[in-house]
């Protein structure tokens, strides 16, 4: 069984994050700690295998703590959740070896993600006396395949994937007044989604000609699996 430490100044998000993280009987929270001091408290006394780590704690904060942590040379990995959205930190996170990073609020699927993809890897890593080029491959595939897009502010992956599911109904291109009238949302909603689509590779723009007025914006999936 893999052992978690929770590191969240919220004594009530601190609880929830260990409810989920037990729900998945491969995984216990050994402990919580309220801020980092008390963080490396508990990392002497149980010896986690895996740190669930809030970006902002109080007197340090978790990226802070995270250099510090890999300053020790302890081998113990780290999956960041926060409510910062920033580029910048999210490198950061990762320049400082964090395996995943999960944006507030999430659902229980996606933390249920990263832990399954922490356990394939894990797993895999320990059965092996020596890694070949398949070996490392299957490893990671599963991480990659589940990598977890920073969406720009006010985006929201749930409405994204329920877009997407939208536009795959339609065998061609559809204007944004089907999609909206589908899905019941504004039209200036929506348009941002779609936009963002466009600009990722998910979504190609035709022009629609009629005999009078403007052209119409058509949307055509492109870069997404039914």
């Amino acid at each position: 069984m893999w052992k978690v430490l929770v590191v969240e100044d919220d004594p009530m998000l601190a609880e929830i994050h260990k409810r989920y993280i037990e729900d998945n009987p491969e995984f216990t929270c050994t402990a919580v700690a309220l801020d980092a001091k008390a963080a490396f408290k508990e990392i002497d006394k149980v010896c986690p295998d895996l740190i669930f780590l809030d970006v902002y704690l109080p007197q340090m904060n978790g990226l802070e703590f995270l250099k510090e942590l890999r300053s020790s040379q302890k081998q113990i990995d780290v999956i960041l959740i926060t409510a910062a959205r920033e580029s910048e930190q999210v490198e950061t996170a990762y320049r400082y070896g964090a395996v995943d990073y999960l944006i507030k609020p999430f659902e229980f699927s996606r933390l249920n993600e990263a832990l399954e993809a922490y356990k394939l890897r894990k797993g895999l890593a320990e059965k092996a006396d020596a890694l070949d080029q398949k070996s490392l491959d299957e490893i990671y595939k599963h991480t990659a395949n589940k990598a977890h897009v920073v969406l720009p502010k006010g985006l929201h992956e749930r409405t994204l994937d329920r877009v997407k599911k939208c536009i795959n109904q339609f065998e061609g291109p559809v204007t944004i007044e089907e999609i909206a009238e589908v899905m019941d949302m504004s039209k200036v909603t929506l348009r941002r989604y779609l936009e963002y689509m466009e600009k990722t590779g998910k979504v190609e723009i035709e022009m629609a000609y009629g005999l009078r007025g403007r052209p119409s914006y058509m949307y055509k999936k492109k870069g997404f699996d039914k």
